[in-house]
């Protein structure tokens, strides 16, 4: 449960990195006996963040094609993230347990981190950590509520400015600048393959409407449009079906959220930006070819197949089956 909460936690900040920083964080000690667990445990805490973050890519790219307000969004997405996690535990617990190899005997070079892990020092940081996590999401859902501007322009001008505010409140300016010109002149090059995907993205989208393409969907859409719980089977169904055979989940949210509108399609916007969002995460999930696959994969020295059909498959359909139930009962309650 930790791991799945930190993993929540710190992807909420830097989103896609959580996963290599919680893995390797906690993989000393006691939970170095089931790093396999641990595995699944950090990728599930990464990609329920896409249901409701602000940072989330997935979350970003809808209300800026979509519109609408985080205030809206926000309270669909985070209770089905809340219970995502706990399925997640629980199937980890359940089936994980079973499949996990004896672990091997913890070192006492582990061991001893271990007990420095535990120390009040961090403590103290973590509960920092919460706070900063905290004040940075509320700023933004307010600035998302309070001003025209997007989520798209409200979280890179925050993730530029509220670093260094933090950095001159922890008397750490020096260092936050050395990182930043860090970030420029390493980081930001390294970062091709995303701008990459997403303007392909946005290319693919396009030629999915030129081709004809989008009439498909409007007929496979149009065929389930009465009833909201096939509609919103199909949509998820979709997103990650295309990802176990290799299309990137930006490239079908691209092309469904530019093609379509919670209007066309009769749900309201609030709920159909979760249902979206959500194909998503559960393709990240699974995907053998999605990023947090594929970096597990290197840090475990498991294939990418594995790392995510193999020890995702079953969740993913859990979660899946749980979801409908979600939506279906949030329509009835809340609309």
């Amino acid at each position: 449960m930790l791991t799945h909460l930190t993993s929540h936690l710190i992807g909420v900040i830097v989103n896609i990195a959580c996963v290599s920083i919680t893995y390797y964080i906690l993989k000393t000690g006691i939970a170095g006996r089931n790093l396999d667990m641990l595995a699944r445990a950090t990728a599930r805490g990464y990609t329920t963040t896409c249901f409701w973050s602000p940072n989330s890519g997935a979350l970003g790219l809808v209300l800026g094609y979509w519109g609408g307000n985080l205030v809206d969004v926000i309270p669909v997405g985070l209770p089905l993230a809340a219970v995502a996690l706990a399925l997640g535990w629980v199937e980890n617990r359940l089936w994980g347990m079973r499949e996990e190899e004896h672990g091997k005997a913890v070192s006492p070079g582990n061991s001893g981190a271990a007990k420095h892990a535990g120390s009040p020092e961090v403590y103290r940081d973590f509960c920092w950590l919460v706070i900063a996590v905290i004040l940075l999401l509320c700023l933004v859902v307010f600035l998302d509520w309070a001003t025209p501007l997007g989520i798209l322009t409200i979280v890179p001008l925050m993730s530029l400015i509220y670093p260094f505010i933090w950095a001159v409140l922890a008397g750490e300016t020096r260092t936050q600048w050395i990182h930043f010109k860090n970030f420029l002149s390493g980081g930001l090059p390294r970062m091709s393959n995303e701008v990459v995907i997403f303007l392909g993205a946005g290319f693919f989208a396009v030629a999915a409407g030129k081709s004809g393409a989008v009439q498909y969907l409007t007929r496979v859409f149009s065929g389930v449009s009465d009833s909201p719980v096939l509609l919103t089977a199909v949509i998820i169904l979709i997103v990650v079906g295309l990802s176990l055979v290799g299309f990137h989940p930006v490239l079908t949210t691209t092309s469904i959220v530019a093609s379509f509108t919670p209007q066309s399609l009769g749900l309201p916007a609030a709920l159909l930006s979760v249902v979206v969002v959500t194909g998503w995460g559960l393709a990240v999930t699974c995907s053998p070819f999605s990023a947090c696959s594929l970096s597990l994969s290197n840090m475990t020295g498991n294939d990418p197949f594995t790392v995510g059909v193999r020890w995702q498959l079953r969740f993913t359909l859990l979660l899946f089956l749980v979801a409908l139930v979600y939506f279906h009962f949030v329509l009835l309650a809340f609309f």
